[in-house]
């Protein structure tokens, strides 16, 4: 995970951080990868496990201004 984070990095990538069920099965988000953007917005998806159907993530996504 922290290398696809580099590779985020060194492609200049818009990065937004996001987790469905902090307590939950997967956990938190992993706090290397906060440290490794400090600066992304953070979506907590609570209960959402497609991020696409949390309309916050989904704005974060359109605010980047990239296409897919």
């Amino acid at each position: 995970m922290l290398a696809l984070g580099d590779l985020a990095k060194y492609f200049n990538l818009p990065t937004i951080l996001t987790t469905s069920f902090e307590t939950g099965p997967n956990g938190p988000l992993v706090p290397e990868l906060k440290a490794q953007f400090p600066d992304a917005p953070y979506i907590a998806r609570p209960g959402n496990i497609n991020a696409w159907d949390n309309e916050d993530f989904v704005k974060a996504v359109k605010a980047t201004g990239k296409n897919s």
